[in-house]
């Protein structure tokens, strides 16, 4: 039986775990919710409570009888289920990186979702920082992610999504 995800019709926090399991070429169903009324009464009304999760929430990932939600905790799960996680000795490095990009995130979507009228501050601010932040993912490339131990890990494919990254 395939890993079904499910997500909205947006890459957004479920996108880390698609790159997951393309990456990995994993036989997987993406169960896409569209982002229309008709989707939104499908999880709300029908999927959320249906499908056994303990937090109902988006993404969720089935595997069998494994049903993990939340984005972290799935992205982990399928890192750790695929061999794309660190070891324990790096793994917090890894915790550290990922946490770091969701701040870059959440200033963006602070920017993108805050009142109209403080955008072009907002955007300024957030702009100042980016450079500083880019180049100090740059140097912990440079000294750590050959180091994790593959060339590839859920780190890649967090960053990939959240900042532009690649995995090569």
């Amino acid at each position: 039986m395939p890993v079904t995800l499910g997500y909205w019709a947006v890459r957004g926090l479920g996108e880390p775990a698609r790159l997951l399991l393309r990456y990995t070429e994993t036989e997987w169903e993406d169960a896409v919710i569209e982002l229309n009324q008709e989707g939104i009464d499908s999880w709300f009304k029908e999927k959320k409570y249906g499908l056994g999760l303990d937090f109902p929430n988006l993404p969720y990932v089935i595997d069998g009888d494994v049903k993990i939600t939340q984005s972290l905790a799935v992205t982990r799960y399928l890192g750790r289920k695929y061999g794309l996680f660190p070891s324990d000795a790096d793994a917090a490095k890894v915790d550290m990186f990922e946490q770091y990009l969701m701040d870059i995130r959440n200033g963006l979507s602070k920017v993108a979702y805050g009142p109209k009228e403080k955008f072009d501050e907002g955007k300024a601010e957030f702009v100042s920082k980016l450079p500083q932040q880019l180049k100090e993912i740059k140097q912990w490339y440079q000294r750590r992610v050959r180091g994790i131990g593959r060339a590839c890990s859920i780190a890649t494919e967090i960053h990939r999504n959240r900042v532009g990254g690649c995995c090569n």
